[in-house]
């Protein structure tokens, strides 16, 4: 149907990876902001010791790995149904 309205592959994966990346973005956004800006008991920071460029850089990569394989699990499955087949039994 979306080939029909003329989408192609590349606009479908490329749009699907950036959805997942706002979400996996979100998420380490949460993430940083009670261990890096909240002062603790002693009155400082969760991880003050820790780069906040590179704990970012970290998890952002992660993300990035973690949407990339499950696009590549997700080329093996023509439905949800076959993954849930081939996962549980």
């Amino acid at each position: 149907m979306l080939r029909r309205a003329g989408l192609t592959d590349v606009s479908y994966w490329m749009g699907y990876f950036f959805e997942m990346g706002f979400v996996i973005g979100c998420a380490i956004l949460l993430m940083y902001v009670p261990l890096f800006m909240y002062p603790n008991s002693s009155g400082t920071a969760f991880l003050q010791y820790v780069d906040a460029g590179l704990f970012i850089t970290l998890l952002a990569v992660f993300g990035v790995l973690t949407i990339m394989h499950a696009m590549l699990l997700s080329i093996f499955f023509w439905e949800c149904k076959w993954s849930f087949k081939w996962l549980f039994f």
